[in-house]
């Protein structure tokens, strides 16, 4: 037998799913739960949780408990810019640029980017929103050697990988990705409209080109009630085990 607070994730989630109930409209309190479908308190508190964790649901201390807006989600197959997965889902990508200027790097990533601490590089930070609310605030650097129009000609809403590869002529090879959870700063808080020290998702990248060149380093902090990310992971079996010749 299903259990009954499971009987009223299926419900709730059907109305969410078909659109009946919306981004932001409010679910019928736990005392309307109780009363509709015949169940204890206990039960809806159950299943409101249940949601809350599935990031279907968000509760707001003192006014009640609304449907949550959908989470951006990164899946782990190509290399695509942040404009892309959000047009993707049919969601309005903006951007602000808080900076774009050509400095010094530092050893950590003058390294990333295998450069000597003398190569200048272009810094590029921008507060990324998704339908015109904030969703992350990222910062790249980028090799200026390699494009030094880029400082002058600086960006709108348009893609930076896409500048890359169509006003450069650059092919992005591949790229490392290291995703962990922090905490907002004073400014990231101030930036992203969360409170200090809300919980946020860190994704640090390297991209490459074909010949090993890292073309750019960056570290993108995104809301975590925003934002999620999706890996699909294969078998042990479907692992490709061979030897390099020596």
């Amino acid at each position: 037998m299903v259990p009954l607070y499971y009987q009223l994730v299926e419900i709730l989630s059907e109305k969410i799913d078909g659109g009946e109930l919306q981004p932001g409209d409010p679910i019928p309190s736990e005392l309307q739960l109780q009363e509709q479908y015949g169940i204890s308190r206990t039960t809806v508190r159950q299943a409101i949780a249940r949601l809350v964790n599935a990031g279907k649901l968000l509760t707001a201390q003192g006014k009640g408990t609304f449907v949550a807006k959908p989470k951006v989600e990164e899946k782990v197959e190509a290399i695509t810019s942040l404009s892309q997965q959000l047009w993707a889902r049919s969601i309005r990508p903006s951007t602000n640029i808080l900076d774009l200027s050509v400095v010094i790097p530092s050893q950590k990533v003058a390294e990333a980017l295998a450069l000597t601490q003398d190569q200048k590089i272009i810094r590029l930070e921008r507060l990324r929103l998704a339908d015109d609310e904030p969703l992350g605030v990222s910062v790249a650097y980028l090799p200026h050697h390699l494009m030094p129009m880029l400082a002058d000609k600086g960006l709108t809403n348009e893609s930076l990988y896409e500048m890359l590869e169509t006003e450069f002529g650059f092919t992005l090879q591949e790229a490392d990705e290291i995703v962990s959870a922090s905490g907002a700063t004073d400014r990231e808080a101030q930036l992203l409209a969360v409170s200090i020290g809300a919980p946020v998702l860190l994704v640090t990248r390297t991209t490459y080109l074909a010949d090993g060149q890292p073309i750019e380093h960056s570290r993108t902090v995104f809301r975590a009630d925003r934002y999620r990310y999706y890996a699909r992971l294969r078998g042990r079996d479907q692992l490709a085990i061979g030897t390099v010749a020596r």
